[in-house]
């Protein structure tokens, strides 16, 4: 009966341990971390890290996925790519729609920085 417990008891905390389970970086390169990074809400939040904000206060996913993207018009290019910094920028076709996306690179990429600049 006691290793039955245990079991069920394993059972029921194993969500929880895997919740708290870092988060391996998608990828060294970039471009395939921009990739994964964009189609993933929870890869957002795992790389996301802009000073002085806390996380919770921010609204997931900052960069749509490519469906909603495609759907609403919207383009995403890399600007600029250094050894350990990167501008994206997604903007919408025909609108002044635009926001500047600042990563750095350390261990992984990090987005450190979001820029609306939509009038």
């Amino acid at each position: 009966m006691r290793i039955k417990t245990l079991l069920i008891a394993s059972l029921l905390l194993l969500p929880l341990t895997a919740s708290f389970a870092k988060v391996s970086c998608p990828s060294q390169d970039f471009n395939q971390f921009l990739a994964k990074f964009s189609e993933s809400t929870s890869l957002q939040q795992a790389f996301t890290k802009i000073p002085g904000i806390d996380n919770k206060k921010l609204t997931f996913p900052m960069i749509p996925n490519a469906q909603n993207r495609k759907n609403d018009n919207m383009n995403l290019k890399v600007k600029q790519l250094k050894s350990n910094t990167a501008k994206v920028v997604l903007d919408k076709n025909e609108t002044d729609y635009k926001i500047n996306f600042y990563f750095e690179k350390k261990n992984c990429w990090m987005l450190i920085k979001a820029e609306d600049l939509s009038g």
